[in-house]
């Protein structure tokens, strides 16, 4: 897959993970969630925004080599 590629793909994961964040807002303002149960899906999209980012850091590292 070309730098550019892996470039737009990430793009659009981060207009996902956007998503999550505000669906995981709205809910948890119309539901009396808990504040673990908060901070768990926070962190979980989190870690999914972090391994997208690495995997782009990575892909950029290869195309300089």
């Amino acid at each position: 897959m070309s730098n550019q590629q892996f470039y737009l793909n990430y793009r659009h994961s981060l207009k996902n993970f956007l998503i999550e964040y505000q669906i995981l807002l709205a809910e948890s303002k119309k539901e009396d969630m808990p504040m673990d149960d908060f901070l768990g899906k926070v962190d979980s999209i989190n870690a999914k925004l972090l391994n997208a980012t690495d995997l782009l850091r990575d892909q950029a590292k290869m195309e300089k080599s």
